[in-house]
């Protein structure tokens, strides 16, 4: 055991000198690349898909907008031929409801 002030090593430069080194003819080589398989769709097949079904997306948007927007004009063009018509109607019966209101007075 070693006591204060007994006998023992004064320095640690008294120690030998004891260094790690690699073994003769060195370390094995350590294999750093990475070995993934190459499956699956590159990124710039991905980026032309995903383009190609937004572009599809975009024309069929255009395609229902047209078709709403012929159909809202046709309702207005009816519309606009019927509406004399139903007015005429509405104009009958309001002067028929006046004419009995008068008679009941």
């Amino acid at each position: 055991s070693l006591t204060r002030g007994g006998a023992g090593v004064k320095s640690i430069k008294d120690l030998p000198i004891l260094q790690d080194a690699p073994p003769p003819g060195g370390f094995p080589s350590i294999r750093i690349e990475r070995r993934l398989p190459n499956t699956g769709p590159t990124g710039v097949a991905i980026f032309a898909v995903l383009g190609a079904v937004v572009g599809y997306g975009f024309y069929r948007l255009s395609q229902t907008k047209a078709e709403t927007r012929f159909t809202a004009d046709e309702i207005h063009a009816v519309r606009k031929i019927v509406n004399p018509v139903l007015q005429a109607e509405w104009d009958l019966r309001y002067l028929e409801h006046m004419r009995k209101k008068h008679e009941e007075e």
